[in-house]
């Protein structure tokens, strides 16, 4: 794993969002395997490799945040003590983690002690509250914390659905590396190749000089 440093590259950064351009990443990887069968998303995923594609020739996506990303932004620096308080590890925070092939990354909203991912979510109350009714961990973000594991190389990564209600329980769950997690890696090579065969074929001769001639078909800087 490449660490970019949340001094470096604080998340949501033009230095982030330039690490991130053009490849796959954790926040969108359930466009990539299905949460429920961890089966291959054909028609998700296409979709996505377009946008990828689209991403590094200068498309920008409209989506700017929404009430849950701002309500995490705000809470985020509370839950990283609250979980210091529940599990004794401090939580460090970190701008992107990239792959060793360089062909794909995620944004933990923090690193504990030991390099363990964290996974924060500041839903609003009735969305916390079905996630409670569904035992835990929501299937929205499954793949999410298994695409920390994959690239972080860690065992577990650690979630937390956070609210500031004073009737609810807060949600912690340690997510555990298993066979989700194998056939996530697998499907995730099926896409970064099916992902360059897409650069191939939209940029033509351009290819070499927007992508370089690596092996992964990652932008040369």
């Amino acid at each position: 794993m490449i660490e970019l440093s949340a001094k470096d590259c604080p998340q949501g950064s033009p230095q982030w969002w330039a690490a991130r351009r053009g490849i796959p990443t954790s926040s969108e990887i359930d466009r990539v395997i299905s949460p429920k069968k961890g089966e291959y998303s054909a028609t998700a995923s296409k979709k996505y490799a377009a946008e990828l594609v689209a991403a590094s020739l200068g498309w920008e996506s409209r989506f700017k945040g929404s009430p849950d990303t701002e309500r995490g932004n705000i809470q985020e620096a509370e839950a990283r003590r609250w979980i210091k308080l529940q599990t004794g590890m401090n939580v460090r925070e970190v701008g992107f983690c990239l792959s060793d092939c360089k062909r794909y990354g995620t944004s933990p909203d923090g690193l504990l002690d030991d390099g363990t991912p964290v996974e924060i979510k500041n839903p609003d109350l009735h969305t916390f509250i079905s996630w409670v009714d569904g035992g835990g961990l929501p299937d929205d973000h499954k793949a999410q914390c298994h695409m920390h594991m994959h690239v972080t190389g860690k065992d577990r990564c650690l979630f937390l659905a956070y609210h500031t209600n004073p009737y609810v329980e807060n949600i912690l769950v340690w997510v555990n590396r298993d066979e989700f997690t194998a056939l996530l890696g697998a499907h995730l090579e099926t896409f970064c190749g099916k992902l360059d065969e897409l650069r191939r074929k939209v940029t033509g001769d351009e290819y070499a000089v927007l992508f370089g001639q690596t092996p992964e078909g990652r932008a040369v800087a």
